[in-house]
């Protein structure tokens, strides 16, 4: 027989109490719950005529009050209604227990969980219940989807089919145009074959349509409708985002902008990043791709946030992606709460593992390079804000919406200056710039984007006395500054004279020693190869890759990193071709030699070739195209 008191003591978190049972449906949806058993406990029991309570040293306790002969026709209603109002339905077992007083039982239904996700019918109202802390609650939007993916009876929306869309109202040219520059077109085929329900663009991705079952009309998915759509929100009416601009830090003033976007989401996202780059005050930083890094605001911490409020949001809801830029913050809310595999509190801290609420958006979005990869863009946002000085980011998140604060940098007054700075570069000014260069960097030697502007200028002019000026004033202090101006430093010393002095070199390595755990960014980690392969330092280079790529697998595909360790095997390959042109070799060294030049050679093709097919474009294309070119005149020459 069943112990109560050892129960309470022994497993509270799968029992519920009930001392009188008032609402017969009350007992059917916690036993529904237990069912459903969305903690994975693997069950649970309802207690009626037993009242828990604490004992008097404060400590769990139960008073079984037990129930009356006529109260325990709830036995026999429970049952019934588990097999008739729920569905599917169930049978929890129920056990008869005596109390103290012979004219009165305790009632224990047990409900084990099944792996199904079972539904209430309470009069017109059909919902589904879950144990949340302890609670009976009704389990919606995440909650359900949570519970429903868990058993398997959920498809994520994203590639659901629309019902109401057809491959009509996809738009081809600009599905061609992303097919191009995700690097997978194939002009041999037609643009409806990548419409047909068995193709679909990548293993990571299901087919753009599908079949409706009963039907058989071929119709797109929801992840299509998106982000090739000719008019989205016909079909998914909350695909939309609006942008407003206020000149204070609330909105007690109006408004000197406000925008409603539609379109495709790729087409949003763009418009928004633009609107919040002409926002932000900036500053010319070719180190990161030929982009702009704000000083207000940096470019790529905007781009994340932006992008994320996208492709995580829950397109379900009606509402809007509202982005809203103060003079002092920027304020990006995504509607639909947290997805629920997301732990809220490390969501907070802007520390959360990858979960992808829309798999198949955030694969083309990454693919294009609008994006960081898996579980990068938290991190990625507070490392940018990071390196120009800003405060971190902060993050909200409601039952309904979540949240993106980016604050504005203290000190962006400062940009004024360094405008100033830039435009007397473009007009021969050198002097009057590094002049004012010098002055900002003896009040905060530390910033990076001064920094950063005075490795750019050095490399402009080709001189690189302006940076060793700053590295003997500063040098006790270039740990402090970040990876990304480390490696800025050390490109103006490698690149600013077509052969660096011993000194610079010198320099250099320090730099890249400091900046060697540059890997949380894919941007610092192709400089910091490049600069290692400057020094002719190979093997760190390639371990450096390695340790990378160990770390961020989904980096593997990325053409840049791939052309780079290319080209760090053919320079392997090119020392090993020096020896053996070397007269009077060993025979022993020489056939080690050859060895070694045919694999690196061989590694070297393997990476380059996987370059151009993962959509190598622009600089990285011409990289590639031109090292495989060079691979082919030294293996002639070796032969």
């Amino acid at each position: 027989m069943m112990d109560l008191r050892e129960l309470l003591l022994r497993e509270s978190e799968q029992v519920e109490w009930k001392e009188n049972v008032a609402d017969i449906n009350d007992v059917v949806r916690t036993l529904v719950a237990f069912t459903n058993d969305l903690p994975n406990l693997g069950g649970g029991r309802v207690v009626c005529g037993a009242k828990e309570c604490k004992d008097a040293y404060g400590f769990p306790s139960v008073t079984l009050t037990g129930l009356t002969a006529a109260r325990l026709e709830v036995r026999g209603q429970v049952v019934a209604r588990c097999q008739a109002n729920v569905s599917p339905s169930i049978a929890p077992s129920v056990e008869e227990l005596p109390t103290d007083d012979p004219a009165r039982r305790v009632l224990v239904f047990t409900a084990v969980a099944t792996g199904r996700a079972h539904s209430f019918r309470d009069g017109e109202k059909t919902a589904h219940w879950v144990r949340i802390d302890y609670q009976t609650k009704e389990a919606r939007n995440g909650v359900l989807l949570r519970l429903l993916a868990s058993r398997g009876e959920h498809v994520p929306w994203d590639r659901r089919l629309n019902s109401d869309a057809t491959v009509d109202d996809l738009d081809l040219l600009a599905l061609r145009d992303t097919l191009v520059k995700m690097g997978v077109w194939d002009p041999a085929r037609a643009i409806d074959h990548w419409l047909d329900p068995a193709v679909n663009i990548s293993t990571f991705m299901p087919p753009l349509c599908g079949r409706e079952p009963l039907t058989g009309v071929i119709r797109p998915r929801n992840f299509a409708v998106l982000l090739f759509g000719r008019a989205p929100q016909r079909f998914i009416p909350g695909a939309s985002s609006s942008f407003s601009l206020y000149p204070g830090v609330d909105q007690a003033e109006p408004t000197s902008e406000r925008a409603l976007l539609d379109g495709t989401i790729l087409h949003q996202a763009r418009q928004l990043i633009d609107r919040l780059n002409v926002e932000a005050v900036s500053v010319t930083d070719k180190s990161s791709g030929g982009a702009e890094n704000l000083v207000k605001y940096p470019v790529r911490a905007l781009q994340e946030a932006v992008i994320n409020a996208l492709v995580h949001r829950d397109y379900t809801t009606p509402d809007p992606v509202r982005v809203v830029a103060y003079a002092d913050r920027v304020d990006i809310w995504s509607p639909g709460g947290l997805d629920p595999r997301v732990d809220r509190e490390a969501f907070l801290r802007g520390d959360v593992r990858p979960v992808w609420r829309n798999q198949a958006l955030a694969w083309v979005f990454i693919k294009l390079q609008l994006a960081q990869s898996e579980g990068q863009g938290l991190p990625t946002i507070q490392a940018s804000l990071k390196n120009e000085g800003s405060p971190p980011a902060r993050f909200e998140a409601t039952d309904d919406s979540v949240a993106c604060v980016l604050p504005a940098h203290p000190r962006h007054a400062r940009v004024r200056e360094l405008l100033r700075v830039e435009e007397d570069v473009v007009h021969g000014r050198i002097a009057q710039a590094l002049t004012t260069l010098e002055t900002l960097l003896a009040d905060d030697p530390y910033n990076f984007r001064t920094v950063s502007l005075l490795a750019e200028v050095s490399r402009s002019i080709r001189d690189t006395a302006p940076v060793l000026r700053f590295l003997t004033r500063h040098r006790d202090g270039l740990s402090r500054l970040p990876a990304a101006a480390q490696l800025a430093l050390a490109d103006a010393l490698l690149t600013a004279q077509t052969r660096p002095q011993s000194v610079e070199r010198d320099l250099a390595r320090e730099l890249l020693l400091y900046a060697r755990h540059a890997h949380k960014d894919l941007v610092d980690l192709r400089r910091y190869v490049i600069n290692l392969l400057v020094l002719q330092e190979v093997q760190a280079a390639l371990e450096a890759l390695q340790d990378a790529l160990r770390e961020h697998p989904a980096w593997g595909d990325d053409p840049a990193l791939l052309q780079l360790r290319g080209r760090a095997w053919l320079q392997r390959a090119k020392q090993a071709g020096e020896t053996l042109r070397t007269q009077g070799l060993p025979g022993r060294i020489r056939e080690s030699a050859r060895r070694a030049f045919r694999e690196d050679a061989d590694a070297a093709e393997r990476d380059l070739r996987a370059a151009l097919n993962h959509g190598a474009t622009g600089v990285i294309l011409e990289h590639a195209e031109a090292d495989l070119h060079f691979l082919h005149r030294l293996r002639q020459k070796v032969r």
